[in-house]
């Protein structure tokens, strides 16, 4: 529970901080498997983000620590959120972009 906690904290302060890097993370809940940076890029991209912006908001979640870089078998890099991590990306999601059937709950 102190974990959550704490990673509900940092939560927060990304979204005041980074609201980019908030919005990439909440956006990306919705592949559990790794992806390419293109795909983290991508999430941005589509919301008219400069470059800039799009790759300011990568490395925000990668100093923080969100974000798990793994080597596909080719060599390549791909990246996951661990399961804590996408839980709590998954309610905050909610937050950000409520759905109609989470605003009559």
């Amino acid at each position: 529970r102190q974990v959550r906690h704490r990673l509900d904290g940092a939560f927060d302060r990304l979204r005041l901080h980074a609201p980019a890097a908030y919005a990439m993370l909440c956006g990306a809940t919705a592949h559990r498997s790794p992806r390419p940076l293109r795909f983290w890029i991508g999430l941005l991209a589509a919301m008219d983000k400069s470059v800039a912006q799009q790759e300011a908001a990568f490395q925000a979640l990668r100093d923080r620590a969100l974000v798990e870089e793994i080597v596909d078998p080719k060599g390549g890099k791909l990246f996951a959120l661990h399961n804590l991590i996408r839980s709590l990306a998954l309610e905050h999601r909610r937050l950000l972009w409520p759905t109609p059937e989470s605003e009559e709950a």
